[in-house]
């Protein structure tokens, strides 16, 4: 797909934390292409409000939409929030994915499917090996983690029965702008708060010896664009890790955002923040990316914890 085309792009999950800036990218890369968008507030895109959960509220949107391609980030994100409502989780992640992709196969059986997976699917195979491809077996740990897997699964099997799917399964991403329910942010909006005399000059933490392959977002993506390069038939369906390669200990990334700071911090670990059955070290093989889409990160974590910072010091 050249920027001189004008495709019908359809992106669910558009107002949360990549979705918003996803549109804003394929805007940018695509200007004559026709945009669909659940929760966007781009005045750019044609907002949709539909829940995935409702098959006919999905065939509704495809039916208008006419998509040649689907972006699909609509998703319970956040592993906590899964723990709290598992059930939540699964009819969003899992049963919202199958109607995403049933409503695709009737409505739009030519469109490139892409979904937004995640590493938390590998689960416990980290325990058995630190760094994983993508023949990593899938034996999740959380609701979240379970959900995404089933719906990865669906996504598979459609890609090869019928559809054109692309999966991307993304390892932590972060930036200016997510939410504090995720390590980083939560890290730097208590930093923010305490330099501006809004917190106690204590942190609340969680695990700090666990390992994570994080990226920033706009090498995240980077790759969602870049899927858009590979032609296919179909049946097909395409698989790609999205990670940096390298696990970084959250207390170091801790002390590193601490070290930004001139102000005196006292760091203490809240064991509700702690994460059950959370492997200790997690990176993932993304040569595969690079081999096949060309695509490497390129943005370093110092300059993506720099950015996150400041965000929160400016919010």
């Amino acid at each position: 797909m050249n920027q001189t085309t004008a495709p019908s792009i359809l992106v669910t999950g558009a107002g949360g934390f990549v979705g918003s800036r996803l549109v804003a990218k394929l805007r940018e890369k695509f200007p004559a292409a026709r945009i669909t968008a659940s929760g966007s507030g781009d005045p750019d895109a044609s907002a949709r409000v539909f829940d995935v959960r409702d098959i006919d509220s999905v065939r509704d949107t495809i039916s208008r939409a006419k998509p040649d391609v689907i972006y699909h980030l609509a998703a319970v994100s956040a592993v906590t929030s899964a723990l709290r409502d598992p059930r939540q989780a699964f009819d969003v992640n899992a049963s919202g994915t199958l109607n995403m992709l049933i409503a695709t196969e009737e409505l739009a059986p030519d469109c490139h499917f892409i979904f937004a997976s995640s590493s938390e699917v590998y689960g416990r195979s980290f325990q058995e090996k630190e760094h994983l491809d993508e023949t990593g077996l899938l034996n999740p740990t959380n609701p979240y983690a379970a959900a995404k897997a089933g719906a990865d699964l669906l996504v598979q099997e459609y890609g090869h029965r019928s559809l054109r799917t692309t999966i991307l399964r993304l390892f932590n991403h972060t930036g200016p702008g997510q939410t504090d329910r995720f390590v980083i942010p939560a890290f730097a909006s208590q930093i923010a708060r305490i330099e501006r005399g809004e917190q106690e000059p204590v942190m609340m933490v969680g695990g700090l010896d666990d390992g994570r392959d994080f990226l920033d977002v706009q090498d995240v993506l980077d790759a969602y664009l870049a899927v858009l390069n590979i032609e296919t038939g179909k049946p097909a369906c395409n698989l790609w890790n999205i990670a940096s390669g390298t696990a970084h200990r959250i207390g170091d990334l801790l002390d590193t955002l601490l070290g930004m700071s001139s102000a005196s911090i006292e760091v203490r670990q809240d064991p509700d923040r702690m994460r059950p059955g959370a492997p200790l070290m997690v990176s993932g093989d993304a040569s595969k990316a690079q081999r096949e889409l060309s695509w490497t990160p390129q943005i370093p974590i110092e300059e993506t914890l720099r950015q996150c910072l400041a965000y929160c010091r400016d919010h």
